[in-house]
C-alpha cells in the first residue's frame, strides 16, 4: 500500500509530542511490512531533510495567524499546494486530526480528491465552546468526521467527544490504542532518577512533581529528580517551585528532549511520574513500560484502568504526598513492578496488535466496505 501519514507539526523541540511519536511508530511498523509510507507535516527549527527516522517525509516551514491560537493557527501554503497535487497518488491518507490549518485542509484535500482517509485524534478533537473551534467544526470538522472511512479514538471519553462533535451517533469508529516498539534499552535496574518527562503545560502540574520531590527527599536522599520537555507556559512556575526547595542539585530542569534524549533518560529512571489531568493516552507512559520503567500516573489519565490492572505502576489522586508515597511503595518492591510494566506492554501495546488492527482499517477504507459502526 502507498499510505500518506499527516501530522501538524515536527519541531526541533518536539513541541507536538505524542501523535508525531505515534504517526512515526506507525509509519516504521507498517514499512518493515513492505508499505511504502511517507510522513507530510508542518516544521519548525529544522533544517531541510527527508527523512525523520527513516521514513521518508515532506516537511514545510509554518507560519502563525495569530501566536495566541497557538498550534491551531499554524498554517503552510505550501503543505497544502504539496497535498493538493500528490495525494492522489496514495491509496489510504492517515490524518492525526486536529482542529488547526494543517491537518483539517489535507483531509479537506483527500476528501474533494476521493482519496480515502482515516482518522485518528489523540483527544485533541472535544466538544468545546471556544468560538474558533466551533468554527472550524462547521466548516470542516464535521463534514470531515462523517465522510472519513474510519476514525479512532482510545477511549471511550474520546468517543463520546467525538459523537457530539459529529452530530453523528452512527458515525465509522473503532478502538485504536496507542502502541510501542520494543525497546533496545536493556536494563533500569540501577537507575535513581524520579522523572516528569512531558510538555510543561498547566493541566501536566510539573509543579506538583516539584512538591513530591521535596517530600521524597526528606526520607530518601538517594533519590534525583529530572524534569524533561518543552515549555508551554509553566517553566517559569517550575523553576521558581525549584528554587523554594532545598533539593539543590539534586533536581535539574534538561530542557526540551528530542526521541533519542527521552529514551536515554528513560533508561537512567526508577520511576515515572506524570501529574496529569484529561491526560487521553500518554506516549511516555506507553515508553516507560516498554523499557520496565514503573509509573506513577493520576486516576484523571485514560491509561489508569491498564495500570491499576497490570500492576506496572501505582494510580493516585495526584497530590504530592499520595505520589511520593507511591514513589516509595514502588521503590520498595522494584522488579515486580518493572517486569509487570514491561509485561503489560508486552501484551497490550506491541506493535503486532495495532498492524493487525490497522491493517483492517485501511483495508476497509480501500475496498469501500460497509461503515461499521462504533466497535
Amino acid at each position: 500500500m502507498k499510505l500518506l501519514h499527516v501530522v501538524t507539526l515536527h519541531s526541533s523541540d518536539n513541541a507536538f509530542g505524542g501523535p508525531v511519536r505515534v504517526a512515526l511508530n506507525l509509519a516504521t511498523e507498517l514499512k518493515k511490512h513492505g508499505n511504502d509510507v511517507k510522513l507530510l507535516a508542518g516544521s519548525r527549527g529544522l533544517p531541510q531533510i527527508d527523512f525523520i527516522e527513516g521514513i521518508p517525509c515532506h516537511l514545510f516551514p509554518v507560519h502563525n495567524l495569530n501566536s495566541h491560537l497557538g498550534f491551531s493557527g499554524l498554517f503552510s501554503w505550501k503543505l497544502w499546494v504539496w497535498a493538493w497535487r500528490n495525494v492522489k497518488i496514495f491509496d489510504v491518507v492517515h490524518v492525526h486530526l486536529a482542529r488547526d490549518l494543517i491537518t483539517l485542509p489535507v483531509a479537506l484535500i483527500a476528501l474533494v480528491r476521493g482519496v480515502p482517509f482515516v482518522i485518528q485524534t489523540h483527544g485533541m478533537i472535544d466538544s468545546t465552546q471556544k468560538v474558533l473551534g466551533r468554527v472550524l467544526d462547521v466548516l470542516a470538522t464535521r463534514r470531515l468526521m462523517r465522510r472519513a472511512a474510519r476514525i479512532l479514538y482510545l477511549t471511550s471519553y474520546e468517543e463520546g467527544n467525538l459523537k457530539e462533535v459529529s452530530r453523528n451517533r452512527h458515525a465509522t469508529m473503532s478502538f485504536f490504542p496507542n502502541g510501542v516498539p520494543e525497546s533496545s534499552i536493556a536494563d533500569v535496574q540501577q537507575a535513581t532518577f524520579i522523572s516528569f518527562i512531558s510538555r510543561l503545560q498547566k493541566r501536566k502540574h510539573p509543579e506538583l512533581f516539584v512538591q513530591m520531590a521535596s517530600i521524597l527527599d526528606r526520607e530518601h536522599q538517594e533519590f534525583e529528580f529530572r524534569i524533561a520537555g518543552p515549555d508551554e507556559g509553566e517553566l517559569e512556575q517550575t523553576l521558581e517551585a525549584m528554587r523554594r526547595t532545598t533539593l539543590g542539585s539534586k533536581i535539574a530542569y534538561l530542557g526540551a528532549l528530542n526521541h533519542d534524549g527521552v529514551l536515554e533518560l528513560l533508561s537512567k529512571t526508577k520511576v515515572l511520574v506524570l501529574p496529569s489531568v484529561d491526560e487521553i493516552f500518554p506516549m511516555i507512559i506507553l515508553e516507560a513500560l516498554s523499557v520496565g520503567v514503573p509509573v506513577v500516573i493520576t486516576e484523571f489519565c485514560g491509561l489508569a484502568k491498564y495500570i491499576a490492572k497490570g500492576e506496572a505502576g501505582i494510580v493516585t489522586d495526584g497530590t504530592p504526598e499520595k505520589m511520593a508515597l507511591a514513589v516509595q511503595i514502588i521503590s520498595s518492591d522494584f522488579n515486580r513492578f518493572s517486569m509487570s510494566a514491561k509485561e503489560l506492554s508486552a501484551s497490550t501495546f506491541s506493535m503486532k496488535h495495532i498492524m493487525d488492527l490497522l491493517n483492517d482499517f485501511y483495508d476497509s477504507a480501500m475496498n469501500g466496505e460497509p461503515k461499521n459502526q462504533s466497535s
